[in-house]
């Protein structure tokens, strides 16, 4: 009988899981992107083959507060949040975004980042810049 209850239980906590993974893999792709606001959580750079170095302690609290949000209209409005770091910055600034390449690559007004990773709450992407001769790669993670 307890091997009936455990394997029971066991069953509906996959289910559970199953069910909860399985909402975000219905959602579309700008689905994901635009159903909340997006804040910054790390902020990396990586230099050829040197590791990763992270610069998210360099930010202010006034940027952290920051966040962007993605319109199904394409367009996307950067907040500066509940702090501003200037009191005379306007409070939100507008651009357009959209998806190229199988929507594997995200157009930010022009700037055009990779899309590592996106679901129901993480987005991350990445730019690549060569300078003389070296390869440096950004990296940056949004939650909501």
């Amino acid at each position: 009988m307890k091997h009936f209850i455990r394997t029971t239980c066991v069953a509906m906590a996959s289910m559970v899981i199953f069910a909860s993974c399985k909402k975000d893999d219905d959602k579309s792709r700008t689905e994901l992107l635009t159903q909340s606001n997006w804040k910054l959580v790390s902020d990396q750079e990586k230099a050829g083959s040197a590791p990763w170095e992270e610069y998210i302690d360099d930010y202010d609290p006034c940027e952290l507060d920051n966040y962007f949000k993605f319109n199904t209209n394409g367009s996307v409005v950067l907040d500066e949040g509940p702090t501003k770091c200037d009191p005379t910055d306007p409070q939100t600034e507008t651009g357009n975004w959209s998806f190229e390449s199988n929507e594997s690559r995200l157009n930010l007004d022009g700037y055009v980042v990779d899309v590592e990773e996106l679901n129901g709450s993480t987005l991350t992407f990445t730019s690549t810049e060569t300078f003389g001769g070296v390869t440096y790669i950004y990296k940056q993670i949004y939650r909501h």
